[in-house]
């Protein structure tokens, strides 16, 4: 709120020239309003804001307009406007103050006129003499005219058709600055015909030359400048985009200033215009506004998962702890699902008090129900004033980015003192986190068995798990998981650790999720590495949320080795050396191999292609060979060598 000492400022406007020098000017603008039924019927206006009071020369009833090409600087025509509304008087102030003496009238002249094409365009000019004598910012006020200026298209431009300039509507209620406060403010500047507006701020326009322009701009007096307009910390400045005006003078008293207003349609510049106007800067006391509490700066973006719901509190809290805080609410995702939750209060009261959770939980506030002023659209409270959303982004919110933007005020002699912030929300998918398995290795003829678990709580789609890999058409297997006596299905997780799920299917069901796969390798598929790759995704919504993971499994060969052949052989039954063999471990993928025993007469007494034979001394008729030395010839592969003739000899012992 702010309090102004009232024996101060009746003081001041007493004794400041505008109150006795009434018939000095304040300001105004000169505007081109398209009227139709033609492309060249249109209604100029200007708007004259004149310092009244007792002697004060009375409003004009007329006042002239000149227009010229804008091109060529020449003269097309004069109009002469009567005054068709006189606003004496106008009000200033609110309940929490209202200057004494300070007396402002609000001449308005329109003359309905047709314009003829130009492929140039006109500029439109209002001249009048002369300023407050009390000014500060600018040289000789007293004998500084002002120059009223708008810019229109050509009334055949296609582009620009039926135009009209933007309107900075009436004199506002607050047309005051204080003295070492920011004071932010912005005059309601709307254009009829929804064109793209630029503002900026200009130096004023002297009232020469007279006739067609260019004008010179007045004279700023010293220690002013465009940069420094009234003086103080921070400069005076505007928004180009919103036409906030940003000022806190450095000294009381009257200044000038002038803000243009340019329009532009699919990029084209088509038009301005600019008000000229005054404003007193008073000793007055600005409450700071209320503050944004929560953890989130302006311009932050939040990253949201889909499908998750998302809660937060927005706070503000006057320093003024009994200042009435407002709020309001700018946002697009009420489009799209979000609500404001009702709490339930913590304390029946009287009166109820209910708690506001922000920053994820972290801190939270207590207070009274908010209130709603329908009037400002925003809801209150005394001190501070929060309100809840929650959301759960939906699938086409994916890769999206939603605005929020919250402002907060409280309502004072310079009008809303107020403190916004604009974060956004972008929705990302949930991250994955399918169970991630090393590069594993498995054993010829021995299975292999693998479950594939994930278990998120937060995920509430429903899922599709798939396994795909070359092995499911090499004779792999999904076998049935055993249920278990409460009817969940046991699985065992990357860790070891076991995990227990609702469902044993992998297609349509909600996490936890899981299949189990096995797969007996045989001897085609020794040596061979088989990519495995575990596919999850959500059929509400494939793009919302997705998962992968890929490992790979190889298949080893037995382990097999060649050792050395015995050379003695005793087939007497005494368990010592009664048969003959190769030593080692066989390959049965690899190996190959034909044995033929001779005696010394080089007769065949024995063979045998089994790699793993054992002689027990016989012949092939099957009855025992006598004593004496024995010939042995090997051909083929063993243990993963290759012999390709081995000859040995093997005595046999009684």
């Amino acid at each position: 709120m702010i309090k102004f000492t009232r024996i101060l400022i009746v003081s001041f406007l007493l004794s400041t020239p505008f109150i006795s020098k009434a018939s000095h000017i304040a300001g105004g603008e000169i505007r081109v309003i398209w009227v139709g039924p033609s492309q060249n019927d249109f209604q100029i206006q200007v708007r004259v804001f004149r310092f009244c009071g007792s002697g004060a020369a009375s409003m004009p009833l007329n006042v002239t307009v000149n227009m010229y090409n804008l091109a060529t600087n020449g003269f097309v025509n004069t109009y002469s406007l009567p005054r068709v509304v006189l606003n004496p008087n106008l009000p200033f102030g609110d309940n929490c103050f209202t200057p004494q003496g300070l007396c402002i009238d609000e001449g308005i002249f329109t003359l309905n006129v047709t314009i003829p094409d130009n492929p140039s365009g006109y500029y439109l000019s209002y001249q009048v003499c002369c300023r407050n004598a009390g000014i500060l910012n600018i040289a000789t006020p007293a004998s500084a005219g002002m120059t009223f200026y708008c810019e229109i298209p050509n009334p055949a431009n296609l582009q620009a058709q039926n135009n009209s300039n933007p309107d900075f509507g009436p004199y506002p209620l607050d047309a005051f600055l204080c003295v070492n406060n920011i004071k932010n403010f912005s005059f309601n500047i709307t254009d009829p015909d929804g064109d793209s507006l630029a503002y900026s701020l200009l130096t004023p326009l002297n009232n020469v030359p007279n006739g067609a322009g260019p004008y010179n701009p007045i004279n700023w007096a010293g220690g002013f400048s465009l940069a420094n307009i009234v003086g103080g910390t921070p400069p005076m400045s505007i928004n180009a985009q919103t036409g906030v005006i940003t000022a806190s003078p450095g000294l009381i008293g009257a200044y000038v200033f002038a803000v243009r207003v340019e329009e532009f349609r699919n990029g084209i510049k088509i038009g301005e215009t600019r008000r000229d106007v005054q404003y007193e800067g008073f000793n007055c006391t600005v409450d700071n506004p209320p503050l944004f509490a929560n953890n989130i700066n302006n311009g932050d973006t939040l990253q949201l998962f889909y499908n998750r719901e998302f809660c937060e509190s927005l706070v503000f809290q006057d320093p003024n702890i009994t200042d009435t805080a407002f709020m309001t609410i700018t946002t697009d995702i009420t489009d799209s699902g979000a609500y404001f939750p009702v709490l339930t209060p913590v304390s029946s009261g009287p009166p109820p008090l209910f708690q506001y959770f922000y920053d994820n939980g972290t801190n939270s506030v207590t207070i009274p129900a908010n209130g709603f002023d329908s009037t400002e659209n925003a809801y209150f409270n005394i001190g501070t004033v929060a309100q809840r959303f929650c959301w759960t982004p939906k699938c086409n919110t994916i890769d999206k980015t939603y605005s929020i933007k919250v402002n907060s005020f409280s309502l004072g002699c310079a009008g809303k003192v107020s403190d916004s912030v604009e974060f956004y929300l972008h929705i990302i998918p949930p991250t994955g986190n399918l169970d991630q398995i090393q590069n594993q290795e498995v054993t010829y003829n021995k299975e292999y068995c693998q479950d594939i678990v994930f278990a998120d709580s937060s995920i509430v789609d429903t899922l599709r798990l798939q396994i795909i890999s070359p092995i499911l058409e090499l004779g792999a297997t999904f076998p049935q998981v055993a249920q278990q006596p409460l009817g969940s299905f046991l699985y065992y997780d990357a860790n070891g650790d076991s995990v227990l799920v609702p469902s044993s299917s992998s297609i349509n069901v909600v996490q936890p999720i899981a299949t189990r796969f096995c797969w007996v390798p045989d001897c085609d598929q020794i040596g061979q590495t088989f990519p495995i790759t575990a596919r999850l995704w959500s059929t509400e919504c494939p793009k919302g949320f997705s998962d992968t993971m890929n490992y790979n499994l190889t298949v080893k060969p037995p382990f097999d080795t060649l050792a050395l052949i015995p050379n003695v052989m005793t087939p007497n039954g005494d368990g010592m050396n009664d048969t003959y063999r190769i030593d080692g471990v066989s390959n049965p993928c690899n190996d190959k191999l034909k044995v033929e025993i001779y005696n010394r007469w080089g007769i065949n007494i024995y063979d045998s292609e089994d790699p793993n034979f054992v002689w027990d001394g016989k012949n092939n008729s099957g009855k025992k060979v006598p004593a004496g030395t024995y010939f042995v010839v090997i051909k083929g592969i063993y243990g993963s060598e290759e012999i390709i003739i081995e000859k040995r000899i093997v005595t046999v012992l009684d």
